[in-house]
């Protein structure tokens, strides 16, 4: 795949919804780390538009940059007009929503950081916490596809669970192999800024390229998260058989997605169920964009997921 449709593929994997700006917190961050992060390698051939593009990201809007991509980039990304129709339509409203927004307006993008050249010293992540925060508020950790830590993810996780501290680290251009190691590293630097803003027992979701890296992480320390949400992925390369029995999990899937072969991920999900009994899977009459095509359903579903799941006994 080449450098336009890999940053497409992902770019169109981003999901628009239009909402109000809720009151809380947003901030983007960054911290030391000892984690070696990766760094995107284009192909030879597209090395010198690469370049150009890394120089000018800096200077463009994130918006900009994801409906340049649609607009211009759908032939190259394999986007037939009709999604490349409901795609920029969706983003519209998200980057007009995100204007707007008091919240995030003035919150830069990091795709700078996501594709730079030399291999970072910091992570890097956002986070949103809302106005008032107790002990007993919920918390969200979310890991990002391929093509970066979009600022649309960071809204779209505000505006469906307002009253959540969210937390969005950065693995530079996808989770897919992303560490548990760094994802510690980044709660505890939001934790150090923001004493009494803790990210208690979290809801683990991962979509597109980050799924993979969530199933790896849940199944590492299942008790650190409430469960794992999978959404637009599955369990790309691993084992069912070297997962843990008792844990909490949650995938739905496009049942037209015509980035990863639906009829694999079924099989994958049968597989993983005989060995987790706790994992639904289901689907959504849509493709890899259905949380763009069918926004109001997907939540209610992932909500309704959530709420089945018991909490933990302290």
């Amino acid at each position: 795949m080449s450098f336009p449709q890999t940053v497409a593929c992902t770019a169109t994997a981003l999901i628009g919804l239009a909402g109000v700006a809720q009151a809380g917190q947003v901030e983007s961050r960054y911290f030391p780390t000892d984690e070696v992060l990766p760094l995107f390698e284009p192909p030879p051939s597209l090395e010198r538009e690469y370049a150009l593009f890394q120089k000018s990201l800096p200077f463009l809007s994130e918006g900009l940059v994801v409906l340049s991509v649609i607009s211009f980039g759908a032939q190259e990304t394999d986007v037939s007009p009709q999604q490349q129709q409901a795609l920029m339509a969706g983003f519209n409203d998200v980057y007009l929503n995100i204007a707007h927004d008091e919240a995030m307006r003035r919150v830069p993008h990091s795709l700078a950081y996501s594709y730079q050249s030399v291999t970072p010293t910091q992570g890097h992540y956002y986070a949103y916490w809302p106005e008032h925060v107790t002990p007993d508020t919920p918390s969200i950790i979310f890991l990002h596809g391929f093509g970066g830590n979009f600022l649309y993810y960071t809204w779209l996780l505000k505006e469906e669970f307002p009253d959540a501290i969210i937390l969005l680290p950065t693995y530079t251009y996808s989770w897919f192999d992303g560490s548990l190691d760094y994802l510690r590293e980044a709660e505890a630097d939001f934790e150090a800024r923001h004493p009494g803003v803790a990210i208690d027992d979290p809801w683990l979701i991962a979509l597109s390229a980050g799924g993979p890296a969530g199933f790896r992480l849940y199944n590492a320390a299942p008790d650190d998260f409430a469960g794992f949400v999978c959404l637009a992925s599955a369990p790309l390369g691993l084992r069912a058989r070297d997962f843990k029995r008792d844990l909490n999990i949650y995938m739905l899937n496009g049942a037209t997605d015509d980035r990863i072969d639906i009829d694999d991920v079924r099989q994958m999900a049968k597989q993983f169920q005989r060995q987790i009994p706790g994992l639904k899977y289901q689907e959504l009459p849509g493709d890899h964009f259905f949380m763009l095509t069918d926004r109001k359903e997907t939540f209610e579903r992932v909500r309704s997921y959530m709420e089945l799941v018991q909490p933990k006994a302290n």
